[in-house]
Parts: structure tokens; C-alpha cells; sequence
């Protein structure tokens, strides 16, 4: 009730703050009752206001409804903080939300945990649940479900997906019900629902000592990327540098674990926010109370941490931020420009810290990106033939050259084009496949240093119908039989050089066969044996003098 923040109801209140570009205050909210009230997570929704999810005890002030002990509140408000709804759900006993998102209806999803079995809640396992909440844009529930087994279960983290399901992220100590696989102690629980909250799938990682996850998101690949911390060194988790690491696992659509890393030193360090970057990468944030192994700078105690990964989930940069004191990093957001803004509370008020009110105070750091390189901007796409792609750029700074990377959308393998040339807006790109759908992007060169990818620039080459070939004495190119049982005739006129190269490349885009033949008279007649390749589709391309020449086969049994 002094400081910066004015009408405190109580103990403690939801406090929403709204700051302009340079992080001075605009307008400032307390919103609660007399009793206990504390803010876990708010959105900016689609019509400019916020909601607003936490815990509360409180039944009077702003808080109607209570059903007893805490419960999730869910708070609506417009532009400038003004509530214009807000419920309270749950049951007698300790509810408690962490997690909330607007969803493509203009409803609400919530993630949290609770020990109620009545009110609100149904189907309640054991100990503590995890329990998600869908309602609509007004805030009336339109479905709830209980989710967990007889131990302590706990949902920290939800986003919608792709299908319109949704994906959880918590732990579980449980061992049946709706939970098996567990690794020993806590594990990360990750759960897929769909639309109608039914559950997918779900899947216990970790080791036989405690891990507890923090957030989700759906990567570009529709696979999962989750980030919380882990005592373990057993079972999935392998790396760990001592105490809590940061504990990063990457899963596929299914649920089934594609790689893991941790991250940090000797002491506890606590992951809280991951996010996929434009090249592939990753940015990462939480708590660090290490000096040693990833993490240098630290300032004492517990310091912000935030450290870029690239596409291996090798460490680009980190950095370490705070004072002597405690200084609790919970999440981060980034702007158009490439900065980023970390939020969280401090006990400091020396290092990078000042202007501390007293006790803990919020506090919100913006960084620059330490990337000097910039990346090229305005990706076009442009005469496009069946087997080549015009691609252009625009150049942002004074780069030294680029790197292009390109693949079949239907391919997870890139292919790469070095440019040394940093002058240079576009390049032909040839060899590709007709009628083939593929995508690009682009990372400038600087010295020694790489910016990072832009987001990639689809397109689509024309089929080999009605195409002229562009030869000057007009080379034609036969493959027969066709299909067959996997010998081909290959057979070309006008050919300009005395060899050519021939290869052979299944869907993926893999050359699966190469081989360089001489031409007789500007001809060759050359039989190919594919028997080793598996029966089905593939495309033979042909290079000669540059020009690259393809057709599609099939071999049968």
C-alpha cells in the first residue's frame, strides 16, 4: 500500500501493472479481497484487455463465490485494468490455478491442481489432481477434468495445439490411474487432450530422483518442447551438473522422446520459460544459483538467467543478471526488434539492480539482442521452373556473405548453399525436383559471427507438363520402360559435354544413386540397374552444362 501500488484490499492482492515501451508505469490495479489473493499468470487477450488467473481465499471485495479454502480465480478485465468479469472455481478444499490461455474461441483454458472433490471438481483420484478447465468467453465453465492417480499430480503448464486440443505439462508422483511409466519420485507428466478434454496420450519422464516441469510449447515440427528442472542422473535424464539443473526434453507428436540436455552448474538452477527461435533454436530462461559449468557472471545467490540455444541445443550466449540477493527470473517475453524482456521479482538492489522499494519488489529487465548480424528481410520466391527457384532477399547491415538453407517440406534434412558474396541479393537454386513443394530461408555471415535463420519461404515447382527445356540444341531426355521392374533405358540427344551426371532420388529428396556417364556424339544410350531399390515412386535427374533435366519413375515387383 505504498510505493508504487495503491488500493491493497488485504494481505496480499493480484497486482496488474501496465508499463509503456521505456517501462514506466501507465496505470496500476490491485484486485482482490481481504483475505489472501495472489496472481499466477495473465494473458493480453484478443480484445486488448487481460485475464488474469491465481489462488484465492477472499469472498468479498472483488471476489464473489468462493467455494471454500482457495480456489481458482479468474479475472477479466478491458484496456486500462478494469474488471468486467470474474469467477471463482473449485471446490471446499485447496485449489490452485498456474496456468491460463485465450483459446481460438475466445474462451479460456486453465491448468492448475487441486485437492477438492466437490464444488466444481469431479472425478478426484488422490492427494492432489491436476485439473483443466475450459470456459467460454464469458467465463462459464463448459467442461472440467480431473486428471492424476493416487499420488501428487500437478498441471503447471497448458497451450492449445494445432488440432485444437491441448498439451499439459506438470509432474506426477503416481503410479496408476490416469498415470503410468513413472521413473521414481516426481516425474515431468506430460498429457495431450483434445478438443473436448479426452485424454491421447500421456507420458512420465525423468529419473528416480524428483523432476518437475514448468512450461510447454508446440515446436514448428508439431513435436513438444517442455523445460523445468531435475534432481536426477539416471532413466531419461543424463548431463546433470550438480543439485537442480535446467532440464530441457524434446518429444514428437506421439509423445516419444527425441533428445534431452541439461543446463547449469553446481547449485540449483530452475528452468521456467522456453521458446523455439526463427533458426531452430531455442531461448531459455529461470533462476541460476551457479557460477560454474553453463552458467558465468553470476552475482549471488539466485541471479536471472537466459541462454539462446541453436538448432543442436549447443549454448550460443548466456548471461547472468541481478544483485548479491535473490533474484527470481519467471518468465520472458521478445519483441519485433529482437529484445527481450525478463520479468520476476528481486531482492537486490545493487549489481544490475536499483531503485529497489524494499523486501521483494517485480522487476523487469530489457535486453538487446547480443546479435550483431542481422538477418535479411523480404524473402521472395520467383521464376520458379520445374527444377530451379530465382531466391531474393533484402540485405539488412553489412554482412560478409549468407548461408541458404533449403529442403522438401516433406524432408527434416537441410541442404545448404554458401554465398561469399555479401553484396548479393539472390541466387538461382537448381536441382530441384518438379512439382515439389520446398522451403527456404536465409542467415547473413558477419566475420565470425552468424545471424540467426529467417522463417522460411515456401514454394512449389512446376510440373515437367508443356515445359520447354532450356538447352541451346534442345537435349531431350527418354527413360523407358517405365515403370519397370528396375531396368531403365535412359536416353538423350543434344547433349553439349562429354559426361554426365545421373541420380537417382527417392521422395524424401535423398540421392539414393550417382553416377557420371559418357556421352557418344552428343548421345548417350545408357541402361541403369535400380533391382537394389525398393519398389515405388522416384525421380531420375540429369545434369549436363548446368541444365538439369528430370523425370519420374517407378519400379515395381
Amino acid at each position: 500500500v505504498d510505493g508504487d501500488v495503491t488500493g491493497n484490499h488485504g494481505p496480499a492482492d493480484f497486482w496488474l501493472v501496465k508499463a509503456n515501451a521505456s517501462g514506466d508505469i501507465q496505470w496500476q490495479k490491485c484486485l482482490g479481497g481481504s483475505l489472501e489473493d495472489y496472481g499466477w499468470d495473465v494473458k493480453q487477450t484478443a480484445d486488448g484487455g487481460y485475464v488474469l488467473t491465481g489462488f484465492s481465499d477472499s469472498d468479498d471485495g472483488d471476489v464473489s463465490g468462493n467455494h471454500g479454502n482457495y480456489d481458482y480465480w479468474v479475472v477479466k478485465t478491458d484496456a486500462s485494468g478494469n474488471i468486467q468479469w470474474q469467477k471463482t472455481l473449485g471446490g471446499s478444499a485447496y485449489d490452485a490455478p498456474y496456468a491460463i490461455e485465450q483459446t481460438r474461441d475466445h474462451g479460456y483454458v486453465i491448468a492448475g491442481t487441486v485437492k477438492s472433490n466437490d464444488g466444481d471438481v469431479t472425478g478426484g483420484f488422490g492427494i492432489k489432481d491436476a485439473w483443466i478447465v475450459k470456459l467460454d468467453s464469458t467465463g462459464n465453465i463448459q467442461w472440467e477434468k480431473v486428471m492424476g492417480g493416487s499420488g501428487v499430480d500437478d498441471a503447471f503448464a497448458i497451450k492449445q495445439t494445432s488440432d485444437g486440443g491441448y498439451i499439459v505439462a506438470g509432474n506426477s508422483s503416481s503410479m496408476n490411474g490416469d498415470v503410468s511409466g513413472g521413473h521414481g519420485s516426481d516425474d515431468y507428466w506430460v498429457v495431450k487432450m483434445n478438443a473436448a478434454g479426452s485424454i491421447q496420450w500421456q507420458h512420465c519422464y525423468g529419473g528416480t530422483a524428483s523432476e518437475v516441469s514448468r512450461y510447454v510449447e508446440q515446436t514448428k515440427d508439431g513435436g513438444y518442447v517442455v523445460i523445468g528442472f531435475s534432481l536426477s542422473n539416471d532413466g531419461d535424464v543424463t548431463g546433470n551438473h550438480g543439485l537442480n539443473d535446467i532440464w530441457v526434453i524434446k518429444i514428437d507428436e506421439s509423445g516419444i522422446l527425441q533428445w534431452q540436455k541439461c543446463f547449469g552448474g553446481s547449485a540449483d538452477d530452475y528452468g521456467r520459460k522456453i521458446e523455439q527461435t526463427g533458426d531452430g533454436g531455442y531461448l531459455i530462461v529461470g533462476p541460476s544459483g551457479s557460477s560454474d559449468g553453463d552458467v558465468t557472471g553470476n552475482h549471488g545467490k539466485l541471479d536471472y538467467w537466459i541462454a539462446k540455444l541453436d538448432i543442436s541445443q549447443n549454448i550460443e550466449w548466456q548471461k547472468s543478471l541481478g544483485g548479491t540477493l535473490k533474484d527470481y527470473v519467471y518468465t520472458f517475453q521478445t519483441d519485433d526488434a529482437g529484445n527481450y524482456f525478463l520479468g520476476g521479482y528481486t531482492e537486490s538492489n545493487d549489481g544490475d539492480v536499483t531503485g529497489n522499494h524494499g523486501n521483494q519488489d517485480v522487476w523487469i529487465v530489457k535486453l538487446s539482442s547480443p546479435e550483431t548480424c542481422s538477418t535479411p528481410t523480404n524473402l521472395s520466391t520467383t521464376k520458379i521452373t520445374s527444377t530451379s527457384a530465382l531466391l531474393k532477399w533484402q540485405i539488412v547491415g553489412a554482412p560478409t556473405g549468407f548461408t541458404i538453407r533449403y529442403k522438401l517440406t516433406s524432408s527434416s534434412n537441410w541442404l545448404y548453399k554458401n554465398i561469399s558474396n555479401g553484396t548479393k541479393n539472390s541466387f538461382r537454386l537448381n536441382g530441384l525436383i518438379s512439382s515439389s513443394q520446398y522451403e527456404w530461408s536465409i542467415s547473413a555471415n558477419c566475420g565470425t559471427q552468424s545471424s540467426a535463420y529467417s522463417e522460411s519461404k515456401l514454394f512449389t515447382t512446376l510440373s515437367l507438363k508443356g515445359e520447354k527445356n532450356t538447352t541451346t540444341d534442345q537435349a531431350s531426355l527418354h527413360v523407358y520402360p517405365n515403370p519397370s521392374n528396375g531396368i531403365f533405358t535412359l536416353e538423350m540427344s543434344g547433349v553439349i559435354n562429354d559426361k554426365v551426371f545421373i541420380e537417382v532420388i527417392d521422395l524424401l529428396g535423398k540421392i539414393v544413386v550417382e553416377e557420371i556417364v559418357s556421352t557418344n556424339d552428343k548421345m548417350i544410350l545408357y541402361k541403369m540397374n535400380l533391382k537394389d531399390l525398393k519398389s515405388g515412386p522416384y525421380i531420375i535427374r540429369v545434369i549436363n552444362n548446368g541444365d538439369v533435366y528430370t523425370r519420374s519413375i517407378r519400379i515395381v515387383e
